[in-house]
């Protein structure tokens, strides 16, 4: 059984999901029109449960002291409102970031910040082999989890993907 709003896989037999607590819905099986106003109830109930929330990274700017790099400032950069997050549609910034290395690992601090709370995560990512500035997105994922998006459309990579559920009460 698949829940109509996150997405998520759950036992039959169960009330509400497990992960997002959206009600378990009998549908007629066959019936089209029942079934497409339950899943508009679901993105809207979807919508209204990720509303407020907004998914970011934090950006590191240094300057050169005594012939040494110095961290000078943090700040956050939003990237998405995750209300407005589609499953499997990633959500790009218009914001360019510069590639310090050709390829590799690296280490990226994300957050998730609603009603002033503010969650943080490092995700591992690999950095995407096209040349030139990269671009970060955001990609929401089935059961409310999501990752970083880092290149462009036509050359990506992801970072591993953490969850969204911590604002389920």
């Amino acid at each position: 059984m698949i829940c109509y709003a996150c997405q998520s896989k759950m036992e039959e037999g169960r009330a509400k999901c497990p992960i997002c607590g959206f009600p378990v819905i009998q549908s007629v099986e066959g019936n089209t029109v029942e079934i497409e106003g339950v899943r508009q109830m679901a993105k809207e109930y979807m919508k209204q449960w990720l509303g407020g929330a907004v998914i970011g990274i934090a950006s590191y700017s240094y300057v050169v002291e005594n012939h040494k790099l110095k961290q000078d400032n943090i700040a956050d950069i939003d990237l998405a409102k995750a209300d407005e997050l589609v499953v499997g549609e990633p959500l790009w910034s218009d914001i360019d970031f510069t590639k310090v290395d050709d390829q590799g690992m690296i280490t990226v601090n994300a957050f998730m910040k609603k009603d002033g709370i503010r969650y943080a995560y490092e995700l591992q990512a690999r950095l995407p082999s096209n040349t030139g500035a990269c671009h970060v997105g955001v990609l929401l994922m089935e059961g409310l989890k999501a990752r970083l998006v880092l290149g462009n459309k036509e050359s990506h990579t992801y970072s591993q993907p953490f969850s969204l559920v911590v604002y389920h009460g």
